[in-house]
C-alpha cells in the first residue's frame, strides 16, 4: 500500500520580498519530505494563503497553493465554529505554522499576533493535527499576548523551538516544559545552494535597510547604540582602505516599502563607494546563499543572512540588534563573534571590534566546524520527530 500525508502549511513564504521568509519555508518542504520519505511516506503539501498566487519558485513536484478564499484568518480566531467546514481544510492530515519565523510574539502589536494565532484555532476545531515549526517564541511582553500564546500551546499538538531563549520563553509561559515540545534548530540551515570558489580577501556586507532607514518611525526604532547608517559607511570605508573587496548583499526585496529594502541602500551605498562590487537583487534565497559562499567574510544584520553564511562555511561576524540573533549563535551555536549594536558601544568600538574579529580568521573556522556539527545534529533531531509525529499519529492516507 502506499502511504501519502497531505500537510497544510500556514505563514510558509516561497517568494517573499525577506529572502529569510522564503529560506524558511523552502527548507520546511524539503525537510518534512525527507523525513517522510525514509519512512516510506509520500508528502503532498498545501499552503494556505489569503492573497492570488504568485508563487514562481518551485520547491518540489508535490506543492500547491489553496487559496483561502472571502475570509481574513483573524475572523478564525473570533468565529471559529464558523470555519469548522472550511473547504481549504479538506482532506488535511496535518498542518505546520512557521509564523513567518518570528511572527510569534506581541511585540509587534496585538493585531499582528492575533493574526498569526488565529489558524491554531481554526485548525483546532477541525481536529486536525497542528505543529508549531521551529522559530523563535516570543516574547510576550502584554498581559493579551501572555494569555493568547499560552492558549495556543494548549490547543497544539507539537511545538517546535529554534533556540534557547525560545525554549525558556516556552518554559515561562506554560509553566515548565511541556512534553509535546522539543528545541531544534532555525530550518534555513538546510537551504540548499551551489558552492562557490572563495573570493579570497573578500567581505560580503548584508546592508539592512530597516536598520539604515531609522527602522519604522525612522527614529532608531530598534534602540541601537550607534548610528547605524553612519557606522556601516564608516565601516565600509575602513575596510576599502585596509584593502578588502567589499561586496554590497541585500537579503530584503521589497519594492513598495523603501523603509524595508536592502538592495536600494547597497547601491545607494556603492554609488558613493564605487570601489564596491553591488551584488544582483535576488529572488531565490538559494541563489543569494550561493552567492554568500564565495566571500572570505561576511556580516550583516539580517539574521538568515548570516544563517547563509554560517550554512556554508563562510566566517561570519553577525550584527545583532535582537535578542533573535543572540539566542541563535551565541547560545545554541556557542558561536561569539558577534557584534551587539545594542551593547552601549561606539562606532568607533564597533569597527575596532570588527578588524579584531577579522584577525582571528584561524579561529573562527574552528567555531564554524564546531557549530556545524551542532546545527546538522539538530536538523537530525527535527526529522527524526516528524517521523515519530507522523508514525505515532498515523498522520497519513493509505492508498492501494
Amino acid at each position: 500500500m502506499k502511504k501519502i500525508a497531505k500537510i497544510g502549511l500556514f505563514s510558509h513564504f516561497f517568494e517573499h520580498e525577506n529572502l529569510g521568509c522564503s529560506a524558511l519555508s523552502i527548507s520546511n518542504i524539503l525537510l518534512i519530505s525527507q523525513a517522510l520519505k525514509e519512512i516510506n511516506i509520500d508528502a503532498k503539501f498545501y499552503a494556505f494563503q489569503t492573497y492570488k498566487n504568485k508563487e514562481k519558485i518551485v520547491v518540489n513536484d508535490n506543492f500547491q497553493v489553496r487559496r483561502i478564499e472571502s475570509m481574513r484568518l483573524t475572523d478564525a480566531f473570533c468565529h471559529p465554529l464558523k470555519y469548522r467546514s472550511a473547504s481549504w481544510l479538506d482532506g488535511i492530515n496535518c498542518v505546520f505554522n512557521i509564523n513567518g519565523g518570528d511572527g510569534f510574539t506581541d511585540i509587534y502589536g496585538i493585531k499582528r499576533m492575533i493574526a498569526e494565532v488565529a489558524p491554531y484555532f481554526s485548525v483546532k476545531k477541525k481536529k486536525i493535527f497542528s505543529v508549531v515549526s521551529p522559530q523563535t517564541l516570543g516574547p510576550f511582553d502584554t498581559r493579551i499576548g501572555n494569555y493568547l500564546a499560552s492558549k495556543v500551546f494548549k490547543k497544539v499538538d507539537f511545538v517546535f523551538s529554534r533556540d534557547s531563549a525560545s525554549t525558556f520563553c516556552l518554559k515561562k509561559v506554560c509553566k515548565n516544559f511541556p512534553s509535546n515540545s522539543c528545541e531544534v534548530i532555525d530550518v534555513a540551515f538546510a537551504l540548499p545552494f551551489t558552492r562557490r570558489e572563495v573570493i579570497k580577501n573578500s567581505i560580503g556586507i548584508n546592508v539592512s535597510g530597516l536598520l539604515y532607514n531609522g527602522g519604522y518611525n525612522h527614529k532608531n526604532y530598534f534602540g541601537l547604540s550607534v548610528d547605524y547608517k553612519l557606522f556601516i559607511e564608516r565601516l565600509i570605508g575602513e575596510l576599502i582602505s585596509c584593502g578588502y573587496q567589499v561586496h554590497l548583499i541585500g537579503h530584503v526585496n521589497s519594492y513598495d516599502n523603501e523603509i524595508e529594502d536592502d538592495y536600494r541602500v547597497c547601491k545607494k551605498i556603492h554609488e558613493k563607494y564605487p570601489e564596491t562590487i553591488l551584488a544582483p537583487r535576488f529572488v531565490d534565497p538559494r541563489d543569494a546563499k550561493s552567492y554568500i559562499s564565495s566571500m572570505d567574510f561576511f556580516t550583516g544584520a539580517r539574521m538568515h543572512s548570516t544563517i547563509a553564511a554560517i550554512s556554508s562555511n563562510t566566517k561570519v561576524i553577525p550584527m545583532a540588534y535582537s535578542r533573535k540573533v543572540n539566542g541563535l549563535f551565541c547560545l545554541s551555536l556557542n558561536y561569539n563573534y558577534i557584534l551587539d549594536l545594542k551593547d552601549n558601544n561606539t562606532i568607533e568600538g564597533y569597527i575596532k571590534q570588527f578588524m579584531n574579529y577579522l584577525e582571528k580568521g584561524e579561529e573562527m573556522i574552528g567555531a564554524l566546524l564546531l557549530s556545524e556539527a551542532v546545527y546538522k545534529q539538530k536538523i537530525d533531531l527535527y526529522k527524526e520527530k516528524i517521523k515519530e509525529i507522523f508514525l505515532n499519529n498515523h498522520l497519513y492516507e493509505e492508498i492501494d
